[in-house]
């Protein structure tokens, strides 16, 4: 992987993951976070870009963001679904699923900052993921200028909601 722009293989994805998360030390937050968030950055800009299957249905208004895979070869097809609420956390979780959906991860919230950006306004969105030395903090993103924070649960913030269409890999 030393150069960002040739396409990887999911399973130089996969191994990467592994690795980084076996090097971290699991009491250090700060840098299990800003490391994971750099690794993340430069994985989605060195994979290539998933196209959704024929079979797969887009609903009116939904974007395709693409594919995930996870260290454990589980794969996700990522669905941007239409619209956007700004409201506390727990009325943004209980949103997305009255959509049919849910708040995206981190992972999954820089893959639509990287293939959709066009769908957020230059704003911070949420994510579902607690902050690990502070479950009353989640993690977002401000789709202006890439940054990541936290905010307070209680913080009145940007939410989109996306939907997960499982695939097999080889490896799952």
């Amino acid at each position: 992987m030393e150069n960002l722009y040739e396409p990887v293989s999911m399973m130089d994805v996969i191994s990467a993951l592994r690795q980084s998360t076996q090097a971290l030390d699991p009491f250090d937050h700060k840098v299990q976070i800003a490391v994971n968030q750099r690794l993340v950055s430069r994985l989605l800009a060195s994979i290539n870009v998933v196209k959704l299957p024929a079979e797969v249905e887009l609903q009116e208004g939904e974007v395709f963001v693409g594919g995930l895979i996870n260290a454990q070869g589980e794969g996700n097809y990522i669905v941007l679904l239409p619209g956007d609420v700004h409201r506390l956390f727990d009325q943004r979780l209980d949103w997305a699923i009255n959509k049919g959906g849910l708040i995206p991860n981190m992972v999954e919230l820089e893959l639509c900052f990287k293939n959709c950006r066009e769908e957020f306004t230059a704003d911070f969105y949420t994510t579902c993921d607690e902050c690990e030395n502070n479950e009353n903090y989640v993690l977002v993103k401000n789709f202006g200028n890439g940054a990541v924070t936290t905010q307070h649960k209680l913080d009145w913030c940007n939410a989109k909601a996306i939907r997960k269409i499982p695939f097999k890999t080889s490896n799952a």
